[in-house]
């Protein structure tokens, strides 16, 4: 009986002291782990804070690049519209070289071909004998000529006075230039034709353009020849051969 007490006290003091030895392993590994949640919720927090200022400054990135983008887009808009400007001087100044280049051929051409005339009308007007007075049917004559002379600013007229072989040839050579003048007189005065594009030569009696020896002959010689010449045909060059069109 008495040892049934004994085990029964051994037992029991063996419960407890496992009792209070379990609280303290328990307490123990309770601190343990609050001490690691605590540390690692202070690691944990200070990451987030570095993730939250890491994001701040993505933001601030991204801000700057959206602006960065802005204005590569605004200078790719004014370089588009540069280059177009561009084009567009480039174009007008390739039609300026262009007109240019025509131009200089013209020019050259116009340069080869300065000394070269052609006539294009031939036409005279008669006198009475010993006169130098126009008569009325020779003013159709000139205003004919004027005409001609206004359209083709480049042509120029050329005036031969003549008489028949009556007179001496002094007498002859007087009176055909006081015919030239009769006719410069009536182009300049009347019809306005400068008289820088009109030039005269006296024959007198030099050089008939028919003969003496008959009436009718005489009448033609008492007259002012008229020749208008303009410069050759576009084309033609100096040396009078035409260049062979391009292919």
């Amino acid at each position: 009986m008495r040892i049934r007490c004994l085990l029964a006290t051994a037992a029991i003091f063996i419960l407890f002291t496992s009792a209070c030895a379990t609280k303290k392993f328990v307490r123990k590994e309770v601190q343990t782990v609050r001490s690691e949640m605590e540390t690692a919720t202070g690691e944990l927090s200070q990451k987030t804070e570095q993730i939250s200022e890491e994001v701040d400054s993505t933001r601030s990135d991204v801000r700057q690049m959206g602006t960065t983008v802005e204005e590569l887009s605004q200078a790719h808009r004014d370089t588009s519209r540069e280059l177009a400007g561009l084009s567009e001087s480039t174009k007008r100044v390739e039609g300026i070289a262009t007109r240019a280049s025509a131009d200089v051929g013209t020019l050259n051409e116009a340069f080869l071909n300065r000394n070269r005339y052609e006539i294009i009308a031939e036409t005279q007007v008669n006198f009475a004998l010993g006169s130098s007075r126009l008569q009325q049917g020779a003013l159709e004559v000139l205003d004919e000529i004027a005409g001609m002379l206004l359209e083709n600013s480049d042509a120029i007229l050329t005036l031969e006075g003549r008489t028949d072989s009556s007179g001496s040839d002094q007498y002859n050579i007087v009176l055909g230039d006081l015919r030239a003048e009769s006719v410069i007189r009536y182009l300049v005065v009347e019809k306005g034709i400068p008289m820088f594009r009109i030039s005269k030569v006296s024959f007198g009696e030099a050089r008939p353009i028919a003969s003496n020896t008959s009436r009718e002959g005489r009448k033609q010689n008492r007259s002012v020849v008229m020749k208008v010449f303009a410069p050759i045909a576009k084309g033609v060059m100096a040396s009078g051969e035409t260049p062979e069109p391009q292919q």
